[in-house]
């Protein structure tokens, strides 16, 4: 690529819509998503011309509402896009339909 082309790629890049899925699953997940998830929020307030799209996948593992409904509200976290809802079990069950996504 030449040196004439990078202006052009930079105003690709920064037109470009970014989105963003979080998959969450167990307990560990969603603590780490809810600050994230918060604050990209956050930046697409201030930042509405270069907002983040984000979509929240829930694999459905912990499916109670000690396990995971709990979490949504506490941490702040919206209900999830996609509820894949494989429940719980060993790996060998739950990951084929995780992986399908």
């Amino acid at each position: 690529m030449g040196e004439g082309n990078f202006g052009y790629v930079l105003e690709v890049f920064w037109t470009m819509k970014v989105r963003l899925v979080h998959i969450v699953g167990a307990r560990p997940n969603f603590m780490k998503v809810g600050p994230i998830f918060r604050e990209i929020e956050e930046h697409n307030r201030k930042n509405p011309h270069k907002s983040i799209e984000q979509f929240l996948v829930h694999t459905g593992q912990h499916y109670s509402l000690n396990m995971s409904e709990i979490f949504f509200r506490d941490l702040g976290i919206p209900e999830p896009h996609i509820n894949l809802g494989v429940g719980s079990g060993n790996g060998a069950e739950y990951a084929p339909p995780i992986l399908r996504l």
